[in-house]
């Protein structure tokens, strides 16, 4: 069930109702504390995936930028960026693990 305002959109899950929006809360007798840190471990690893593509992001337009103005990055800018990238992809297959794990855990395979 799906009920809209302007100002926060609002949704049964399992019994339970959740405010999303600012100052977003969770109610509900059904949502125990371990599947509330679920949620927010969930939840802080997609803020860290967005992080990273927004980092992602930035360092292809920089490059884009640089190279559109007739500019060669030097090698050494380029290892560091192969570094950065490597980094994020790490990250980004943790946070995915992470969210698979989680997705498991309440049978939603």
């Amino acid at each position: 069930m799906e009920t809209r305002t302007k100002r926060f959109e609002v949704r049964r899950f399992e019994g339970a109702r959740v405010r999303a929006g600012a100052g977003a809360k969770v109610w509900g007798p059904r949502v125990t504390r371990q599947e509330r840190q679920q949620f927010l471990k969930v939840l802080q690893a997609h803020a860290q995936t967005v992080a990273i593509a927004e980092a992602c992001a930035s360092t292809t337009r920089d490059l884009a930028a640089e190279v559109a103005r007739g500019g060669t990055p030097g090698r050494d800018d380029l290892m560091t960026t192969v570094d950065q990238a490597e980094r994020a992809l790490a990250d980004l297959a943790a946070v995915r693990e992470e969210v698979e794990r989680v997705l498991a855990s309440l049978g939603a395979t």
